[in-house]
């Protein structure tokens, strides 16, 4: 069940994957003590259309509690190499939320501008995406932010 998410229709998109969908969904917060969860998301490029192929899951030394999540920079610095050398870009981060239709928090924006801003790439933006506890896509919340934007993606249809 791959999803296809625009700005506008007919415009460029960006699909998740079955295999990102799976990882994610796994961590969704459906109990009341999950914890926040998260990884790196890592695409591939098809003309406008960004593939995410890959959303990787927690590492054992991430800080993760019911409302925060913080990743280890060090091992996602090497993810980011590993996967690079073998075709896949990184393309922006995914967390959890104990929120069925999840909202990003003030946070959550400085956060993915800072990646951005402080990021070696030759991206317009990057993509963020929050998981909820709803089944997707209710559950999912996609957003692309730059240097000084932000843009809700909407989900066009299942494909």
């Amino acid at each position: 069940m791959s999803l296809r998410y625009v700005l506008t229709p007919g415009g460029s998109t960006v699909v998740l994957s079955d295999a990102a969908l799976k990882t994610m969904n796994h961590y969704r917060q459906i109990a009341p003590r999950s914890k926040e969860a998260g990884g790196q998301l890592f695409a591939q490029f098809e003309g406008d259309d960004t593939i995410i192929v890959e959303a990787t899951p927690p590492k054992w030394c991430d800080r993760r509690n019911r409302y925060n999540f913080h990743p280890s920079r060090w091992l996602q610095q090497q993810e980011i190499r590993k996967r690079y050398s073998c075709g896949l870009h990184f393309v922006g981060d995914w967390h959890t939320h104990p929120e069925a239709a999840p909202q990003p928090s003030q946070e959550d924006y400085r956060n993915m501008q800072d990646c951005f801003n402080k990021s070696i790439h030759d991206l317009n933006r990057f993509i963020m995406i929050i998981v909820g506890y709803a089944e997707a896509p209710e559950g999912l919340h996609v957003t692309l932010i730059g240097q000084n934007s932000v843009q809700l993606m909407f989900c066009e249809n299942n494909l």
